[in-house]
């Protein structure tokens, strides 16, 4: 399994997620009015998978 670091901040009146993962840098950008971790659940919904979740940084807005 690879190294993750993940932050969730908000750009322009979006909420923005971004994680690094095996050297690989991904985003996932949402309007909706749910928490910007709720998003991650789409892939990471089990018990198992939400621990993954835990720690997320979150960057304050700029």
């Amino acid at each position: 399994m690879g190294t993750r670091d993940a932050e969730i901040e908000s750009v322009a009146g979006l909420k923005v997620i971004t994680w690094t993962d095996r050297g690989l840098t991904y985003a996932l950008v949402s309007d909706l009015a749910e928490d910007g971790a709720q998003s991650c659940l789409v892939c990471h919904g089990t018990a198992r998978e939400r621990r993954k979740l835990e720690g997320l940084r979150r960057t304050p807005v700029s």
